[in-house]
């Protein structure tokens, strides 16, 4: 089974607080044009996305990053009770609440690729905790949705998969395969 875990990219979507609402408009019409297109405008943070290492700092472009990178074995976890069980990925249900630091700082003594989260970000001014995750190579995925369709008891593959672009973040297309 697939669970969709990505927000739906619409027009004047907002994202992070002060950033640019996103615009999707068509502007080519079959009947008219023969076809159709749409021109999409928005920032890297916007809607379900991963922040790169070079975020806030320095690191490869996302268009230079293996595919791998962006797949593993994941688990559901509590940030009140974790324990590290050998999964690639951590899905954290944040429940419009950011992370503490003492979670960080358990996630960041294993070899995680990535986290996943249902908010807009792990923290605030003046992102501390991305800087510990990135400092350890653990990319953040963002505005995860869908995070009550996963397993709370065993493992499943989950896929984060950028657009590969010249670029510190991208939108994503989030699933997991639960086995």
């Amino acid at each position: 089974m697939i669970v969709d875990l990505t927000k739906t990219i619409k027009d004047k979507m907002t994202g992070y607080p002060e950033d640019p609402i996103l615009s999707l408009k068509q502007i080519k019409h079959f009947i008219k044009d023969g076809y159709n297109d749409y021109l999409l405008k928005m920032n890297m943070h916007t809607g379900t996305h991963i922040d790169g290492l070079n975020h806030m700092g320095s690191g490869s472009l996302m268009s230079e990053i293996e595919l791998t990178q962006f797949m593993g074995t994941a688990r559901v976890v509590d940030p009140l009770n974790y324990t590290y069980q050998g999964e690639e990925v951590v899905v954290i249900e944040c429940h419009g609440h950011y992370l503490e630091e003492n979670f960080v700082r358990q996630l960041i003594e294993h070899p995680l690729k990535f986290i996943v989260i249902d908010n807009d970000s792990v923290d605030t001014v003046p992102y501390f905790l991305h800087k510990l995750l990135f400092n350890k190579g653990i990319y953040i995925v963002e505005n995860a949705i869908n995070l009550d369709r996963l397993p709370k008891d065993s493992f499943f593959d989950i896929f984060a998969i950028p657009l590969k672009i010249e670029s510190d973040s991208s939108p994503i297309r989030l699933f997991a395969k639960i086995k």
